[in-house]
Parts: structure tokens; C-alpha cells; sequence
């Protein structure tokens, strides 16, 4: 008497197919997923990149202009002495200490300005005279590509009770610091907060700094 095989068990075609397209749709989602987030973190990272670089960049800026000085004075041919600060709505030059923690500490000339796309410092040791600066031998620095947009203005300071200060978009004040400054940026197409910065020798106070051996006292 025969035995009965036992009945085969398996997948069909069609069956396989489909579990082959079920797979590939999850995979795709996965691939989808893992690309969003990658792309995600690297927006992250950019911006967290550019609010690193806006924050320094305010920081120095801060730091540099806050040191401005109105003495020594330089000496010119037809206005006699003059403070060592002058600017316009897009170029601003001054006499105050360099950090030293940027690389060259003390008392320099100092240049911001736009150009070729970027914000860049000139920056030129004080050589202990009063001969008006030669910026064709100064140290360029981009301190920021992308500029957009650099916009300077100039807070005077009252002189008499009563008188309001008021904003310029020039400085031609040959025995006077402003009060304080306002740098705005547009760097890459974003708006930056704006930078207001008081003078300290404007307002009388000393800038409490001083360069011993490239280190800050």
C-alpha cells in the first residue's frame, strides 16, 4: 500500500513579487528619511556655522572700536592737529588698541571698509609720531565674504544742556569723537543684528587697557 507525499509548502511568483516591491517601498522611505535628515543637519550646521562667525565678528568689531582714541593727534598741513578718526556711511578709519589676542597687539591705525564682496580691516602699527597714516603699507584682513551691504552712522555728542544728540552718516569732526557708532550688515543675504558702539575715550572713561609684551592688562 502507497504513502501519500506530504504536500509541498513554499512561495508562489506572484507572492515573492510582491514581498519584493513591499521591501523596495520601505527602503525607499528609509533612503528618503536618512536624506532629510542629513539635509537638515547640514542647514543646522551652516547657520550654527554663520551665528559662530556673526557673533566674532561682532565681538571684535565691539572691542576694536570701543578702544578708539582721540590722542596722539595727527598733524596736517591745512587743518593744524586733528583726532586720528574719520569716516563716512561705508568706510570708517581710527587710532585704537588692536587685541592681542588677533595676532598683533598695541596701538594701530585702523581701516574698515567694502570691498571686492567683503568686509575687510586695514590695520597699521602706530609708529609713535604724528605723520598722517600710509595705508599702502598696511595689513589687509577679510574679516567676513559675502558682504552685502555695510552701512556706518555716527552719534554726536551734546556739548551744551538741552541739545539732543543726532545721527550722521558722516564724521568730519576734526577735534571730536563721536559718541557712539552703528555698524549695519547684510552679509549672504541676512540681515544682522545692528552693532552700536560707545566710545570710551568719547565719553571720558579710559579704556583701561594696557599692552604689555603682546598680552592684556
Amino acid at each position: 500500500m502507497s504513502t501519500p507525499r506530504s504536500a509541498a509548502h513554499g512561495f508562489t511568483l506572484v507572492e515573492v513579487i510582491v514581498a519584493l516591491s513591499l521591501v523596495a517601498l520601505i527602503m525607499l522611505g528609509l533612503v528618503s528619511a536618512l536624506r532629510t535628515f542629513g539635509d537638515t543637519a547640514s542647514a543646522l550646521d551652516a547657520r550654527s556655522g554663520d551665528s559662530t562667525e556673526a557673533r566674532l565678528l561682532a565681538d571684535f568689531l565691539r572691542a576694536t572700536l570701543a578702544r578708539a582714541v582721540a590722542q596722539p593727534r595727527v598733524q596736517t598741513v591745512d587743518d593744524g592737529p586733528v583726532v586720528p578718526f574719520s569716516g563716512s556711511a561705508g568706510e570708517l578709519r581710527w587710532l585704537g588698541n588692536l587685541p592681542a589676542r588677533h595676532g598683533a597687539g598695541g596701538m594701530h591705525y585702523m581701516r574698515l571698509f567694502a570691498g571686492e564682496g567683503g568686509l575687510w580691516l586695514q590695520y597699521l602699527p602706530h609708529p609713535g609720531n604724528t605723520e598722517p597714516p600710509d595705508w599702502s603699507t598696511a595689513a589687509v584682513h577679510l574679516l567676513s565674504p559675502n558682504l552685502d551691504l555695510l552701512r556706518i552712522a555716527y552719534q554726536t555728542r551734546p556739548q551744551q544742556p538741552g541739545e539732543e544728540a543726532e545721527w550722521l552718516s558722516f564724521w568730519d569732526d576734526l577735534q571730536h569723537l563721536p559718541g557712539r557708532l552703528r555698524i549695519d550688515l547684510v552679509i549672504a543675504g541676512q540681515h544682522r543684528p545692528p552693532l552700536i558702539v560707545a566710545l570710551d575715550a568719547a565719553a571720558g572713561r579710559s579704556v583701561g587697557e594696557r599692552i604689555v609684551a603682546g598680552e592684556e592688562e
